[in-house]
């Protein structure tokens, strides 16, 4: 996702990327998943997906994007 206004700094952002990809790097479609989900849910879309793996990793991530948002 091209970054724009998005509720987190860009040093909170590219950590969290980086860690989705290297935490998923042998799961390269789960990894497109959980970033599809950190990029829907900085934008206030509530995170959905049929991929588990995906969906594991945002909701490890997820209290540091909720605190990031709040900062």
């Amino acid at each position: 996702m091209k970054r724009k206004n998005l509720p987190a700094s860009v040093k909170v952002y590219s950590d969290l990327t980086t860690r989705i990809s290297a935490s998923l790097s042998s799961a390269p479609a789960s990894a497109s998943e959980a970033m599809r989900l950190l990029d829907s849910y900085l934008t206030g879309e509530p995170p959905a997906s049929d991929d588990l793996t995906a969906l594991v990793a945002f909701n490890m991530i997820r209290p540091e994007i909720d605190r990031a948002m709040t900062r």
